[in-house]
C-alpha cells in the first residue's frame, strides 16, 4: 500500500478503514479475504446496504450463493454464534442468575426456576461454540473420509466458503457445518473472520 493511501485512512473509524481494505482485497483478487473481513464487519455491527451487496457480490463472484442457501438453520445458527464476544454468553448468564436469585430472595419460588434454567442453557452456549472454529476456505481443497489421503476423496471445497472445524488430528481438520462439506480437510488455508 502506497504512503498517500495510509496517509489518507489515519482520520478514518476502524469500520471504515477495514470496510475500505475489504475493497482493496477484492480488487486485488482475494475474494475469500475480502468476504472475512465483511462478514466480521457485518457481525460486529456494521449491518448496512454497503456491506451486504457487497457480501452477496462476492459470494455471486464466487459462486457459493446456491451453496450457501442450502444450509440448515442450526447450521447458519452456529455460524454466526461464532463472531458474538467472548463475554457474550457469560454475561447473560450472569444476569440471569441475577434475576433468578433476586427472585429468590422474593420468594418466587416457582418462577426462580425460569431464569436459573435459561442462566445454564446460556453457560452450556459458550461451552458449545467455544468447541469449535468458523472458517472461511481460501482456496479450492479436497474433503477426505478420513485424515489421510489413503481415504476416499469425497469433494472439493471451493474457495469463500464459510465452515466449522470441530477437531483436528496432526495437519488434518474435520468440517462438521455445513453437513454437505462434511469430512477430513489436510492443510488447507483458511482465514478466521
Amino acid at each position: 500500500m502506497s504512503d498517500a493511501v495510509k496517509d489518507q485512512g489515519k482520520g478514518l473509524t476502524s469500520p471504515i478503514k477495514e470496510y475500505n481494505l475489504a475493497v482493496e482485497k477484492y480488487n486485488q483478487g482475494d475474494l475469500p479475504g475480502a468476504r472475512a473481513i465483511l462478514e466480521k464487519l457485518k457481525f460486529n455491527g456494521l449491518y448496512s446496504d454497503e456491506v451486504l451487496s457487497a457480501l452477496n457480490k462476492i459470494k455471486a463472484d464466487l459462486q457459493i450463493t446456491s451453496i450457501e442457501d442450502e444450509y440448515s438453520l442450526k447450521e447458519e445458527f452456529l455460524l454466526n454464534q461464532s463472531f458474538l464476544p467472548e463475554y457474550f454468553y457469560l454475561t447473560i448468564s450472569a444476569l440471569f442468575f441475577l434475576f433468578s436469585l433476586f427472585l429468590l430472595i422474593k420468594k418466587k419460588w416457582i418462577i426462580t426456576l425460569i431464569p436459573f434454567v435459561l442462566a445454564c442453557s446460556f453457560m452450556a452456549g459458550e461451552f458449545i461454540v467455544k468447541t469449535f472454529q468458523v472458517e472461511i476456505n481460501s482456496n479450492e481443497v479436497t474433503i477426505y473420509r478420513g485424515p489421510s489421503k489413503i481415504f476416499e476423496e469425497l469433494q472439493v471445497l471451493p474457495p469463500g466458503v464459510r465452515f466449522i472445524v470441530t477437531k483436528e488430528s496432526n495437519r488434518w481438520r474435520y468440517i462438521e457445518y455445513p453437513k454437505n462439506f462434511r469430512g477430513w480437510i489436510y492443510d488447507a488455508k483458511a482465514i478466521k473472520p
